[in-house]
């Protein structure tokens, strides 16, 4: 769904990218996990500052770029995690105040209650004064990028995550054009016709062998689909059971199942086309 800078047309294609950033969240999460756990057992954490933050968001917008600032990008790339726990803290909260990615020394000086010995561009997260009406400007590639009031970009930010929580309402592997399916089994499905549409899959041998404990799945199911149309229906099942549904994109078509759907050793995966009535065929597989 991207290329050439900016993501096509097709906002469900866009739609079913951003599952990936989401996996990578997370797995940053798990590893966010594994640190604090060791904080803990070393007896630091309530003495610890942590802080975790990013340089830039990303959108997801049909035409629009993925990482450089335009009009409708801007909410979703000005805006970053910026999490601080402080020492001895035992609760949390959100604060909407403008705090910049610059403000991470001074913040973890302060929480360690030394001077930085220079002057600092930022300053201690919690000694911003809030002001909805400040206009925050955003870097683009080095240079001055854009500037919009803070109240416009979280009035726009809450607007996409009302978008984000409508689009992961069936979780995350349930992003596609027919989540319902998601579950149903097919082995009446049959074997894919001699005639009509076909479709393969990419890589046929990953799913033949997949070793016990392996650190790497074939997740990500693709191939390539003749005689079906543009944005036509189709789901993709794993072991008899329907995994994911997605969409055609000119010449073929890509979609993410669930990496506990996987076994150890042989697995089939099965490509179906969703007819009228909620009818399945299957068009083709790793057979």
């Amino acid at each position: 769904g991207f290329g050439s800078r900016r993501w096509t047309h097709r906002q469900w294609l866009v739609d079913q990218s951003f599952q990936r950033p989401l996996l990578q969240t997370q797995y940053t999460d798990a590893l966010v996990g594994r640190l604090l756990d060791k904080v803990r057992a070393t007896g630091l954490y309530d003495k610890a500052v942590i802080l975790l933050t990013a340089d830039h968001g990303v959108s997801f917008r049909a035409g629009q770029p993925r990482r450089r600032l335009t009009p409708e990008t801007f909410p979703d790339i000005a805006l970053v995690p910026f999490v601080v726990k402080w020492p001895g803290q035992r609760s949390g909260k959100v604060d909407d105040r403008p705090v910049r990615t610059v403000d991470a020394l001074p913040t973890i000086a302060k929480a360690a209650g030394v001077r930085v010995p220079w002057e600092t561009d930022g300053m201690p997260a919690e000694e911003r004064e809030t002001d909805t009406g400040a206009r925050i400007e955003v870097m683009d590639d080095g240079r001055r990028g854009r500037s919009e009031a803070l109240a416009a970009i979280l009035e726009r930010h809450r607007e996409r995550e009302e978008a984000e929580a409508r689009l992961l309402r069936n979780g995350l592997y349930g992003i596609g054009p027919r989540p319902d399916l998601i579950g149903q089994s097919v082995d009446d499905a049959g074997p894919a016709a001699a005639t009509g549409p076909r479709a393969t899959v990419d890589a046929p041998g990953d799913y033949g062998a997949i070793a016990d404990g392996a650190r790497t799945l074939p997740a990500l199911v693709s191939g390539d689909v003749t005689g079906l149309a543009d944005d036509a229906v189709i789901a993709v099942a794993v072991n008899g059971r329907i995994e994911a549904t997605t969409r055609v994109f000119p010449g073929g078509y890509v979609t993410m199942v669930p990496p506990d759907s996987l076994d150890a050793g042989s697995n089939s995966v099965t490509v179906l086309q969703v007819l009228a009535g909620d009818g399945l065929r299957a068009i083709g597989g790793t057979g």
